[in-house]
């Protein structure tokens, strides 16, 4: 997936819990920073704010519209 920073994307539940095995449920969240295999995010509203490094493969999908472009519309 082709993502980068400023994109909202959807993270698997798992990593915010601390499991290993991925969960049905998604949190929404802003791409803060990216590496090689993690991506840095932070929840989106409604969700308290916390930021975490997670591996990419918990990325479940991108959302609509950058903060960027929301700020700009």
């Amino acid at each position: 997936m082709n993502i980068h920073q400023g994109d909202n994307v959807l993270v698997n539940l798992a990593p915010f819990i601390g499991s290993a095995r991925p969960s049905s449920q998604s949190i929404p969240c802003s791409v803060l920073a990216i590496t090689e295999t993690h991506v840095e995010v932070t929840t989106l509203e409604p969700f308290r704010t916390v930021s975490l490094w997670v591996s990419s493969r918990w990325i479940d999908s991108k959302l609509g519209l950058t903060e960027s472009q929301l700020l700009s519309a």
